[in-house]
C-alpha cells in the first residue's frame, strides 16, 4: 500500500491483511495480520563537507558530505556549476542515521564555481539542494627571504622571511 504524495500530520499507519473465503456456512477469514508503520514525511538531509571560502587546483578532486534520513536513502546526487546531476559514491543503502558520500569533480581552470548536493530517500522524496563556493586556487604561495649581507659573510645566523598565500587553504606552510 502507498499513501498519497502531500500527505501531512499523519505519523503512523495501520494495516490489516485478512485471507477469508466464501464457504457455503459463511465468510470464514483464514489468516489476518495486522502492522502499525511509521510515516516519513520528511526529506533527507544532505551536507557537503566544505568548508566556507574553500579554495581548490584546477582539475580533478574528489567532494564528500554527509547524508542523514530516518527512513533510509536511495541516493546522493551532485552537480559542479550549472552541469548535469551525477551520482554519488557511498555507503546509502538501507535504514540508518547518518552516511556518508563521495564523488570525483574536475574543477574548472579559473575563477569560482559552485557545488551542489540533494539526497533521494527509498520513499521518494527530495532534498533541497545545499551548495558550497569554491574558489579556484593555482597561485603557488611567495615566499621573500631577508638576506643581510653580515648573514651572507657569516658562518651561522638567523634567516628571516615571509609567506604569503592570497587564497590560503588547508594546506600548511613549512620551515
Amino acid at each position: 500500500a502507498r499513501l498519497a504524495a502531500g500527505v501531512t500530520g499523519i505519523e503512523a499507519v495501520t494495516l490489516t491483511a485478512q485471507v477469508r473465503t466464501n464457504a457455503p456456512s459463511g465468510d470464514v477469514t483464514l489468516a489476518q495480520s495486522r502492522a502499525s508503520l511509521a510515516v516519513d514525511n520528511a526529506p533527507p538531509q544532505v551536507r557537503i563537507d566544505l568548508p566556507t571560502g574553500a579554495t581548490m587546483r584546477t582539475g580533478p578532486t574528489t567532494v564528500s558530505g554527509v547524508v542523514r534520513d530516518e527512513s533510509g536513502v536511495s541516493f546522493v546526487e551532485v552537480r559542479v556549476g550549472d552541469g548535469p546531476w551525477r551520482a554519488a559514491l557511498g555507503d546509502l543503502g538501507g535504514v540508518f542515521q547518518v552516511r556518508s558520500w563521495r564523488v570525483g569533480v574536475e574543477a574548472p581552470a579559473s575563477g569560482s564555481f559552485v557545488i551542489q548536493a540533494r539526497a533521494h530517500d527509498i520513499f521518494g522524496q527530495t532534498s533541497a539542494p545545499v551548495a558550497a563556493s569554491v574558489t579556484v586556487d593555482n597561485t603557488p604561495p611567495q615566499a621573500t627571504l631577508n638576506l643581510p649581507s653580515a648573514v651572507l659573510r657569516a658562518t651561522s645566523g638567523v634567516l628571516v622571511g615571509t609567506v604569503t598565500d592570497p587564497f590560503p587553504s588547508a594546506g600548511a606552510i613549512q620551515r
